[in-house]
C-alpha cells in the first residue's frame, strides 16, 4: 500500500515533488498497478530512507536501479536491528558500502535544506 508523503525539502529536489511512502512492499515495482502513477508523473529519481537496511532499503534501491531510476540513499537515514551476530550500525555501513558508486550516498545533514 502506498501513500503520498508530505512535501520534502531536499537539496536538488523541488518542494512540490511527489514522494511515495511504502508499507510492507520491499520493491514497489513488483506491484505494477501501484507503479503506474509514479511512471505517469515522469519520476526519474528516488530518495530512499527508512527501516530495515538489509531488507526494505536494500531491495528498494536494487529495484529502483533495475528500472533505471537515479537513486539517492540517505546514508545515515536508514537503520535496522542487531541481527546475525552483527550490530545495527555495522549492517547499515555494509548496505551503504554495497551501493557506494552505484547511487548517490548523502547524509541527512547534507540532504536537508537549511
Amino acid at each position: 500500500m502506498y501513500k503520498a508523503c508530505a512535501r520534502a525539502h531536499f537539496r536538488g529536489f523541488a518542494p512540490t515533488q511527489l514522494l511515495q511512502g511504502k508499507v510492507n512492499e520491499p520493491d514497489p515495482a513488483t506491484r505494477p498497478h501501484r507503479v503506474r502513477p509514479r511512471d505517469s508523473l515522469g519520476v526519474s529519481s528516488v530518495v530512499i530512507a527508512g527501516l530495515q537496511s538489509e531488507y526494505c532499503i536494500r531491495e528498494t534501491a536494487l529495484g529502483a536501479l533495475a528500472r533505471g531510476l537515479e537513486v539517492t540513499l540517505i546514508s545515515n537515514g536508514h537503520s535496522t536491528y542487531d541481527s546475525g551476530g552483527r550490530r545495527a550500525p555495522e549492517i547499515r555501513t555494509a548496505v551503504n558500502h554495497e551501493f557506494d558508486g552505484r547511487v548517490a550516498l548523502v547524509s541527512v545533514e547534507d540532504a536537508l535544506v537549511r
